[in-house]
């Protein structure tokens, strides 16, 4: 990993990084796009409801959605704001780059942050490498709470990632690039 790549991602985890079948810019128009058969299964998988995107503006775009929480304490479901900010976008050599911020109505949400950074990478043909990392920004330190919490989201994106990567192989690039746009058109 190159100085900037690794000062890039710092203080994130590395949570997946693997390759599919499947060219880098069509797997990132796949994501959170309604109607999408992987990003369907994916909200499936993830427990997401009441998903809605807003288009981008600015290199920025939010997303909407409630939340399956599964744990024995608050609320069985959360709403939950995704700010996504396009952080590289250079489709021209193979390079998608975008940061996802997290703000959950749930009990102790108001004390960190959670960010995922997803990285959608040409690798050649009709190939691509896709990593996911995640970093949590405590605001307030919670005693007790926060080891919880911290075990608690970790689990959650372990589920999630390992799903998308399920859904992703079950799919062909063309499939996906049919998909996409037939999802194109509609839109127009």
């Amino acid at each position: 990993m190159s100085k900037e790549v690794e000062k890039m991602h710092k203080d994130y985890k590395i949570m997946l990084d693997e390759e599919f079948e499947v060219e880098f810019d069509a797997l990132f128009d796949a994501f959170w796009t309604n109607d999408h058969p992987i990003w369907e299964e994916c909200k499936v998988m993830n427990d997401l409801s009441e998903f809605t995107a807003s288009p981008f503006e600015n290199k920025t775009r939010k997303f909407n959605f409630k939340v399956k929480m599964g744990v024995p304490f608050g609320p069985s479901h959360a709403p939950v704001e995704i700010t996504q900010t396009m952080l590289e976008d250079d489709r021209k050599n193979g390079k998608v780059i975008c940061e996802n911020a997290h703000k959950t109505d749930y009990p102790y949400a108001d004390t960190f942050d959670i960010v995922h950074r997803y990285e959608f990478v040409q690798v050649d043909g009709g190939k691509s490498r896709m990593k996911f990392f995640s970093r949590q920004e405590w605001r307030k330190k919670v005693p007790f709470v926060q080891g919880a919490l911290n075990a608690l989201v970790n689990h959650k994106q372990g589920i999630f990632v390992k799903n998308v990567a399920k859904v992703i192989r079950k799919y062909t690039n063309e499939e996906i690039k049919n998909q996409n746009s037939r999802l194109c058109t509609k839109i127009l």
